[in-house]
C-alpha cells in the first residue's frame, strides 16, 4: 500500500476488483480485504487507547494543579497547568497542519 492511498480508498479497489475474477483470485482478493479490515482495527484502537491516556494524564494534571493550589503551593502548579495548556494547544495545532 502507498502512503497516499488511504486504507478506505485501497478497500474500494479491491472490492471493485473481486466481481470479474474466477474463485482461486476471489479468495485471495477477500483475504486482502480482510487484512486491511484488521489493519483499520489496529488503526482505531490505537488511537482510542493514545486518547484514554491523553484524557487520563490531562485529568491528573488537573488535580494536581487544583491540589498544589489549595495548599499555597502557587507556581509549582501554575506551571503544571501551564505545561498542560500548551501541550493541548500544541496538539491542537499540530491537528490542524
Amino acid at each position: 500500500m502507498s502512503e497516499e492511498e488511504s486504507p478506505q480508498s485501497e478497500l474500494t479497489r479491491v472490492s471493485a476488483k473481486i466481481s470479474g475474477l474466477n474463485p482461486i483470485e476471489r479468495d485471495l482478493d477477500k483475504l486482502d480485504l480482510d487484512r486491511i479490515e484488521r489493519q483499520e482495527i489496529r488503526a482505531l484502537s490505537f488511537r482510542r487507547l493514545g486518547m484514554t491516556f491523553g484524557l487520563i494524564c490531562f485529568l491528573t494534571c488537573i488535580g494536581s494543579f487544583t491540589y498544589l493550589v489549595m495548599n499555597g503551593h502557587d507556581k509549582p502548579a501554575y506551571a503544571i497547568l501551564g505545561a498542560t495548556v500548551l501541550g493541548i494547544i500544541s496538539q491542537m495545532i499540530k491537528a490542524k497542519l
